[in-house]
């Protein structure tokens, strides 16, 4: 019992479980590949699905096609009728009470063959009426993307392979709502491998950009109440340890807000598990998303939290060897229950009883966080392992850590793992390839250790959290553990050491339900936007109900629906098919525009000498903004006019919403014919310059107007291609383009009565003046343009005498 301990805490320095690394490369950086629109579905007609009731007796049909005769006569007449002969189990893993899904018995379910040419809809129809069959469904060619992603060491990680990664992906990729909590010596989180899949804590994202350790949020407060003042995207627990000389360059100093990497082995364990897939950079994270950035298939989040860093070998000093500290490791796996982490890494050693790990480790018990721990690279027995691997907790006990030891390719024992009875599952760890970080630099490396086997067991669970974010920590453990293949066979004399098995991601979740939907053609542009929703879900659901993402929802398989306001919108789509009832959730996939970019219309008297003139070019962006691109030609009266006429003289962005963007750039430039091209850019890199949604100035035009030009010359700013969009916005979620207002330069004394300055006199002006002193609208500039009657007060008389000017003939509103 815990009150009867009598060994002190211990806080001290624990070797991370790694095995030198053997080798490391760069990679290089290209483009995310693009899906494909998939073909129609194709009914297949040689096989269909057949789950029979609970009492017909299936025992002698195996996973590979067996004699279909199951001793009933009234069935039988059936299967003779159609000369049906050959069957095989389509779960043959689910047995026993692991194979209850709700009221059905999964064990029941079997893929009949059929003959050549058959009739498969009265097939269907006969069997229906047979009281031993409970459901029978067609079987579907689905289209699909195929899931191999380009990324380029893809291709060297066996591992992924080993577990069935490629097979796990056709029904779950992972998605942002599910956290892996990395407990480490950190996590270089400007890797371009992992930055898109970083962990940005909501409470401390003050301007809500998500923009990954954003110096713009820092702010030395604790924003959302944790006890921690700016844990942008974790935190660096780590304390040092004593009698141990630090590597060079390492940072061991005090806890802070910055928990990044220079050791390497908390980045390759966070590629391991959530490494960003089809981005064609190095390689693919088992629960890493698809093609990353902001869009509807990112993947889990990466919870960065250090604990250690790196020192000298205590034998060998030259040698670089890393470092845990105990006490730090409680902070991190407590922080990481606390902020909403799924499942928390531990891939270090943790031997001696310490009562704030498990107090953590109760609290991750009781908000079902998985603890994984690695096992070891001793090549040791052990009945019990270390204190973690033996710790269970709570009432009922339930047991805080999973053990993973690691194999090597073919489900052998990786000659160094650690194994015994306290060992739960096993994962790849021979030589695995994922990203690293050499002394804060952007790599990737092949290293072998038990710690690179635990990350694939927090991918999984990630990837079942994503797919069933409902399930409890029981429940995604006996996922894991029950659907592991035996590899007793593999490892003699080692029988019931191993735990259950290796892990095998594809039958973990093979038999949950799946909801799966695509939309189109169109899923940005301006209202009212049409979009398509057809659903893809391949288990025959019975129902579906789909949330649009604006209060808008239907019950339908395959909806239209009209997305009448602006905003980013997330879709998702519940169904209930004989697994189960499922749902699948497209965050930010619809984006409704309605952002404008417009040159200001102002007016310039005639002159004996050239006048220099500032055009504010303004934007109403409704989304944050990191880019903006702007082309434009200027005429005079209609026609192209030479820079004699108008000249363009500079920019700036002085005084305007982008004075802290760090680019300003004029591209194209075609003085001769008077045509544009500006382009701003924020920088991102070490602060977020976003421009936060709002309308106004974004960039004023300095332009020189020759002393010549006559009275009445009506100079125009349009929008023109001059290579790619002539307009184009670049927001967190994507490039999108803006309706463009075309400005005017009216080279006119006076024109009395255009109070909105569209350089005409109209019943727009009119408009402007009743918003203005009715519905709050801004006030005319100036104020007294709108005292038409000159009573000293605007009101509803200078209304009717602005009409009466205009259209009635009645008295000039400008006075004698």
């Amino acid at each position: 019992m815990r009150g009867k301990m009598t060994q002190k805490l211990v806080v001290s320095a624990i070797k991370i479980l790694t095995a030198v690394f053997i080798l490391c490369n760069s990679s290089g950086i290209a483009q995310t590949a693009l899906k494909q629109k998939p073909t129609r579905p194709i009914l297949m007609t040689n096989q269909i699905e057949v789950q029979f009731e609970t009492d017909v007796d299936l025992d002698r049909i195996g996973s590979k096609s067996s004699t279909l005769r199951l001793g009933i006569p009234t069935l039988q007449l059936v299967l003779d009728k159609y000369q049906i002969k050959q069957a095989k189990k389509m779960f043959p893993w689910r047995k026993g009470k692991d194979a209850m899904a709700g009221t059905d018995d999964m064990s029941k379910f079997l893929i009949v063959s059929l003959p050549e040419n058959s009739d498969i809809y009265s097939i269907i129809d006969d069997l229906e009426k047979n009281p031993y069959i409970r459901s029978v469904s067609p079987i579907w060619a689905m289209p699909i993307y195929e899931v191999i992603p380009d990324d380029p060491k893809f291709g060297g990680q066996w591992g992924l392979n080993e577990i069935g990664a490629k097979d796990v992906w056709e029904i779950e990729k992972g998605s942002d709502t599910a956290i892996v909590a990395v407990v480490d010596v950190g996590v270089l989180y400007t890797h371009p491998d992992l930055e898109d899949n970083i962990w940005v804590n909501p409470g401390e994202d003050l301007d809500h950009d998500e923009v990954v350790f954003d110096l713009g949020d820092v702010n030395g407060f604790d924003d959302d109440g944790n006890g921690l003042a700016d844990d942008l995207i974790g935190y660096d627990f780590f304390t040092g340890v004593t009698n141990s000389d630090p590597w060079p360059g390492e940072d061991v100093s005090t806890a802070d807000i910055d928990p990044k990497d220079f050791n390497g082995h908390g980045t390759h364990v966070a590629g391991i598990a959530s490494a960003v897939a089809n981005n064609n950079l190095y390689g693919a994270g088992l629960a890493g998303g698809w093609g990353g950035g902001n869009g509807s298939y990112r993947g889990p989040r990466i919870m960065c939290i250090r604990v250690g860093g790196s020192y000298k070998h205590p034998d060998n000093p030259d040698q670089e060897t890393g470092y845990v500290n105990t006490a730090n490791c409680a902070q991190g796996v407590d922080y990481a229950a606390r902020m909403g982490a799924c499942v928390v890494n531990c891939s270090w050693g943790f031997s001696n009883f310490s009562a704030a790990m498990e107090a953590a480790g109760l609290l991750c018990n009781q908000n079902n966080v998985i603890v994984l721990h690695a096992a070891g690279n001793e090549d040791e027995y052990s009945p019990n392992g270390g204190y973690l691997d033996d710790l269970f907790l709570g009432s009922p006990p339930m047991e805080v850590a999973l053990s993973v030891a690691a194999t090597a390719p073919g489900g052998y024992r990786a000659s160094f793992s650690n194994y015994g009875e306290y060992i739960d599952i096993c994962a790849p760890g021979e030589n695995i390839y994922s990203t690293y970080s050499d002394h804060y630099g952007p790599s990737d490396a092949w290293i072998p250790g038990t710690s690179m086997a635990t990350p694939f067991v927090a991918g999984l669970v990630a990837l079942i959290k994503s797919h069933m974010p409902h399930y409890t920590k029981p429940e995604i453990t006996a996922l894991i553990l029950d659907n592991a293949v035996d590899i007793d066979a593999q490892n003699p004399g080692y029988e019931g050491l191993l735990g259950s098995g290796l892990m095998d991601a594809y039958a973990s979740m093979a038999n949950l339900p799946i909801a799966s939907f695509e939309a189109g053609p169109e899923l940005l542009g301006p209202a009212p936007l049409e979009v398509d929703f057809t659903d893809l879900s391949p288990n025959n659901p019975s129902s579906w109900e789909w949330d649009f993402g604006d209060g808008g929802s239907s019950t339908s398989q395959n909806p239209t629906y009209t997305y009448e306001n602006y905003g980013l919108y997330s879709v998702a789509l519940t169904v209930d098919e004989p697994k189960g009832t499922a749902t699948e959730v497209l965050k930010n996939l619809v984006m409704v525009t309605a952002d404008t970019i417009r040159f200001d219309s102002i007016r310039i008297s005639t002159s004996g000498t050239d006048q220099k003139v500032v055009m504010p070019v303004l934007l109403n962006n409704k989304f944050l903004n990191k880019g903006m691109t702007i082309q434009f030609q200027i005429k005079m009266n209609g026609e192209n006019v030479g820079y004699r006429s108008i000249n363009f003289d500079s920019i700036s962005t002085v005084g305007c919403r982008t004075d802290n963007f760090e680019s300003i750039s004029i591209s194209p430039y075609d003085r001769v014919n008077s045509r544009y091209g500006v382009l701003l850019l924020s920088d991102i890199s070490g602060g977020s310059n976003y421009l936060q949604p709002g309308q106004g100035a974004i960039v004023n035009i300095h332009l020189d107007i020759d002393y010549s030009i006559p009275d009445g010359t009506m100079f125009t700013f349009d929008s023109l291609s001059l290579g790619g969009a002539p307009l184009r916005l670049t927001s967190p979620y994507g490039v999108y383009y803006p309706e463009f207002i075309s400005g005017k330069i009216f080279v006119k004394d006076e024109i009395c009565g255009d109070l909105n300055k569209d350089l005409q006199v109209n019943i727009l002006d009119v408009v402007y003046l009743i918003n203005y002193k009715f519905k709050n609208g801004p006030p005319p500039e100036p104020v007294e343009a709108g005292d038409f009657n000159s009573d000293g007060e605007i009101d509803i008389n200078d209304i009717v005498a602005f009409i009466n000017y205009k259209y009635k003939d009645g008295p000039d509103i400008c006075g004698p």
